[in-house]
């Protein structure tokens, strides 16, 4: 009986096999998995191999995967560049995140179809995007431009709950990593303003602005720190790189104390060392834009370099831990236009244990590029986005990469095509006309540049407000529904959509029309829930939502009479005649409000203090006496397509 692809020994009387040996030996495992296609071609050569290889010699060396690559996958569905593509940890679902402020979640395997889609609660771009480890992919983080860490939960019906504000910053927020053999729940993130923080989400309060574990400087000058990576086999160390050509790297495990709760307000006490390559000028125009482990740094206007530092030993560290020297440069891609490129070695199916021997990283002429680890040679350069390839993400155990850009829509490379789809001469001449052009005479490239900047900050101004519009749609339709359960009674139904529909609107309009807009759907929406709340008998409930109305639109007429209308229900006198008399201002004709104010000087007095701040723009009541017949119910909370039914343009 012929031995299963997961019983295959190294035969120690045999040589070990060849690379091209290996790979084909691979691919007929992975054919036996059903994990994909094996070109034709193929397909005789592997029925004559006798399968007496290491698994490990095989995965380790698979350059004619990286030979056969091609786009196998188009992830469309988002409606701005998608900024942040990554896998789950078995490889099953795929997360994306995009300037469209929504997080996708796709299969990560056959037809790659669009699972589920989420309205975070952020209102720019997102930058970065993950799976929360050991939550069965039912939750993720996410950060970006607009300065907020968010958690997102998917319900167990299958509904998205309101997205958890973690954090909330004036400056931008990078990137978010999880801590290895830390707590699942325990992830850091790296800021335009320098600092890396440390955020729980076991902690109990709603928003915070996380620990401080580090803060990147050269002398007084703070820079930002873009990326970061975890050392796999040590998981206490990590590197750094930023707003200057130096990475850094730290030891969590260096921090004081015997407690098992990270210390971080020391954790600068921790640094082992600092490496950047040798003639690279500190004070050049020159800064880390992606980092991975063991240790790749890719650099904005220049190359991309090798550190050896599990090489070194602790005497090989000079004081104070600068080490001016690489391993290996690789070099023919441009890193220019984004600040936040990703480097990447292709583990997996590539390798174990972080020993690459492949790395990728995207470039600003639209191409993934793939060298060959020892050598530097180049053994890929292959399509990837029409302008610029940022993310780089290789499946956790095949030969599968993940790419995304400015594109509308991520990529899966898969190793499926027939024929080598990479031609070394053409991509050496590629490569050439490309440096050529950006050996052009300074002021032409910054002219060119800015006018590029130019014409993409007007183009994603009008894709913003073409999201913005969506999403006040969207909203529009949750809320029409929701006046329809509640015209049938169904209260508890129509709050659920009112909340839904609230939810696509934490957003700020990117211009002012847009803004207002956004503004009177909300009023709608909260003055809708307040009357569910009215009829459901939940007066402080309604009153609560009356009071973010109010803080909206301070003369807002609905909300003022509801929230007397709660007032009256609770016989607190002295509140329901300021809410009415400040109601009459607005419409002294109203008769029903009238009606209500001679109902409110029928209670009781309740001797109740009100200051004037402590509910919005309460004033004084003056004693008018106006009577007329009681208003009903039915016409205070009524939910009319007259009004609420419609926004506001």
């Amino acid at each position: 009986m012929e031995p299963s692809p997961m019983d295959i020994e190294l035969d120690n009387d045999k040589s070990p096999p060849s690379t091209n040996f290996c790979s084909l030996l691979m691919m007929r495992r992975l054919e036996g998995r059903n994990l994909y296609a094996v070109p034709s071609s193929l397909k005789a050569e592997l029925k004559k191999i006798s399968p007496q290889a290491s698994i490990d010699c095989i995965i380790r060396d698979s350059p004619l995967f990286i030979s056969r690559l091609q786009i196998g996958a188009k992830l469309k569905s988002h409606g701005g560049c998608v900024n942040s593509v990554e896998w789950n940890a078995d490889g099953s679902k795929i997360i994306t995140g995009s300037d469209d402020c929504r997080l996708k979640v796709w299969s990560g395997k056959g037809n790659y179809a669009l699972l589920r889609s989420h309205h975070t609660g952020h209102f720019r771009n997102i930058f970065s995007a993950r799976f929360v480890p050991q939550t069965d992919d039912t939750q993720m983080v996410s950060c970006g431009m607009d300065g907020q860490i968010r958690h997102t939960v998917v319900a167990e019906a299958g509904e998205t709950r309101p997205s958890k504000l973690l954090g909330s910053f004036t400056h931008m927020v990078l990137k978010i990593f999880f801590v290895p053999n830390l707590p699942p729940q325990a992830f850091v993130t790296t800021h335009h303003d320098g600092t890396v923080r440390l955020f729980d989400l076991r902690e109990s309060t709603s928003s915070t602005d996380g620990h401080i574990i580090l803060r990147l400087r050269n002398g007084i000058s703070q820079f930002s720190a873009n990326s970061l990576a975890f050392d796999p086999l040590c998981s206490g160390q990590f590197v750094v790189g930023g707003g200057d050509p130096r990475l850094r790297l730290y030891d969590l495990r260096w921090t004081p104390g015997d407690s098992s709760v990270l210390r971080v307000s020391d954790l600068n006490k921790g640094i082992i060392g600092k490496f950047k390559p040798k003639g690279l000028n500190a004070h050049r125009d020159v800064n880390v834009t992606g980092v991975d482990y063991n240790i790749v740094a890719t650099y904005s206007r220049d190359d991309v370099y090798l550190f050896a530092v599990r090489d070194l030993q602790e005497e090989d560290l000079p004081k104070p831990g600068l080490v001016e020297d690489y391993r290996q440069v690789y070099k023919g891609r441009t890193n220019v236009r984004t600040f936040l490129k990703e480097v990447s070695f292709l583990d997996g199916a590539f390798s174990r244990y972080g020993r690459s021997s492949f790395l990728a990283t995207g470039s600003d002429c639209g191409n993934l590029f793939v060298w060959e680890k020892s050598s530097g040679n180049l053994v890929q350069r292959i399509k990837g986005d029409h302008s610029i390839v940022n993310g780089v993400t290789p499946h956790p155990t095949l030969p599968h990469i993940a790419v995304c850009g400015i594109d509308s829509f991520a990529k899966v490379l898969l190793p499926t095509s027939e024929v080598d789809t990479f031609d070394r001469d053409r991509a050496t001449k590629a490569i050439e006309e490309e440096q050529q052009d950006d050996s052009d005479d300074d002021r032409d490239e910054m002219y060119r540049l800015i006018m590029a900047a130019l014409e993409h900050r007007s183009q994603r101004n009008r894709a913003l407000v073409a999201q913005e519009n969506e999403k006040l749609e969207e909203a529009n339709e949750k809320r029409l529904a929701a006046n329809e359960l509640f015209r049938e009674g169904k209260c508890e139904e129509a709050l659920t959509k009112y909340k839904a529909a609230i939810d696509l609107l934490q957003f700020r309009g990117s211009i002012p029309h847009v803004e207002g807009r956004r503004k009177g759907a909300l009023i709608h929406c909260l003055n809708n829930i307040a009357a569910c709340y009215i009829r459901l008998e939940k007066m402080e409930e309604a009153i609560e939502v009356c009071n973010q109305v109010l803080n909206i639109d301070i003369e807002n007429l609905k909300a003022l009479v509801r929230r007397a209308h709660c007032y009256i229900q609770q016989k607190r006198k002295t509140r329901a005649l300021r809410d009415l008399n400040r109601a009459l201002r607005i419409d002294e004709a109203d008769g029903q409000l009238k009606t209500m104010l001679q109902k409110a000087k029928e209670l009781e007095d309740d001797d109740e203090i009100v200051s004037d701040d402590e509910e919005e723009g309460e004033e004084e009541d003056d004693d008018d006496d106006d009577g007329g017949n009681i208003i009903t119910l039915a016409d205070l909370i009524q939910s009319d397509d007259s009004d609420d039914g419609e926004t506001s343009d």
